[in-house]
């Protein structure tokens, strides 16, 4: 019992705010899988619309559907958070390139 205490994953509540889940998204341990690298030059952080929303499923408490899952991706890119590949405003679940804005150029430098 002692060991499984420890592997339990600790899951963010939605009530923490969209900047906090998405540096959960960010994080090394239970975050998710992005695409970006060298070879492939696309910008840091950028992550498959549908993946996202199987992501928000399995790590937020209080997301429970899907559709909790797009409106909470939507208003994440309403709030500017993320962005979309192509510039379009809308969050789409499908497999769609978008891309985790980086908090501290959006407050401090831009």
């Amino acid at each position: 019992m002692f060991i499984l205490f420890f592997c339990m994953k600790t899951r963010i509540r939605v009530a923490s705010g969209s900047a906090s889940i998405i540096e959960a998204m960010k994080s090394s341990n239970g975050g998710m899988t992005f695409l970006e690298g060298k070879s492939n030059n696309l910008p840091p952080y950028t992550f498959i619309s549908y993946e996202a929303v199987a992501w928000l499923l399995e790590q937020v408490e209080g997301i429970a559907t899907e559709r909790e899952a797009i409106d909470l991706m939507q208003k994440i890119m309403n709030e500017r958070l993320i962005c979309h590949s192509s510039g379009n405003k809308k969050f789409v679940f499908n497999f769609y390139l978008l891309n985790a804005i980086d908090l501290y150029y959006k407050y401090f430098v831009a």
